[in-house]
């Protein structure tokens, strides 16, 4: 075989290949895209609930209410888009993996946040106890998508070790919100959205590694 056609030989496996992966290219943005909407979303509406809290002088009871149609509202549009944002990379290929799990777990979480929403904006509670929890939840959803990604199949750019730093971090560094008290809100919006949204950048300008493989076994060879 001449060099001309080993070059051409080479170049069809490539092309092979970057089809084979560009479902899993895809299905790794769209998880990013999806962390970073999430993020978008749950500030408008932190911020649109405060000011609407601050220029009413809304009761607690009146507030509870405002907190949990709006989160309730939040996680629908987030079930919807997440929907539809994971329906893309099933239109370029038949290889699939399946989220439902994952799905599952930020359902119970979501449910878990608006339910105690409610209850600590009515009772005796202290409010800062909302955005400990809230914290807390978001990091107890990541290190649930942690171990239940590590029990699906590899796949080229898998993401299972990258939800863990996050998760531990979120987790972890909630206790200093009962510290800081009149900083709760600051310091769980602070974390979680900056948290996120790197987490949703970096899955992004990541997706490309899903090729990494055959790249790696080309230079192998070249040597």
């Amino acid at each position: 075989m001449s060099n001309e056609d080993l070059e051409y030989a080479k170049k069809l496996l490539r092309i092979v290949d970057v089809i084979e992966n560009y479902n899993y290219y895809l299905m790794r943005r769209s998880i990013g895209m999806i962390f970073i909407v999430i993020i978008a979303l749950t500030s408008i509406i932190i911020s649109i609930i405060s000011m609407i809290e601050q220029t009413f002088e809304l009761t607690y009871f009146a507030a509870s209410l405002l907190y949990f149609s709006s989160f309730s509202l939040f996680f629908m549009i987030i079930i919807l888009l997440s929907y539809n944002i994971g329906k893309i990379p099933a239109i370029y290929s038949m290889k699939r993996v399946s989220y439902r799990d994952h799905g599952k777990i930020w359902t119970i979480i979501g449910g878990f946040i608006l339910v105690t929403s409610f209850i600590i904006y009515n009772t005796w509670v202290p409010d800062f106890y909302f955005p400990f929890i809230l914290q807390a939840s978001f990091g107890a959803g990541f290190i649930g998508d942690y171990l239940i990604s590590r029990k699906q199949p590899e796949f080229p750019g898998k993401i299972d070790q990258e939800y863990l730093p996050i998760g531990l971090a979120l987790l972890l560094f909630s206790p200093i919100i009962l510290i800081y008290q009149d900083f709760s809100w600051i310091i769980a919006f602070m974390s979680i959205t900056i948290g996120t949204f790197i987490f949703g950048i970096y899955l992004l300008l990541t997706a490309g590694k899903v090729f990494e493989k055959r790249e790696a076994k080309d230079e192998s060879r070249g040597t």
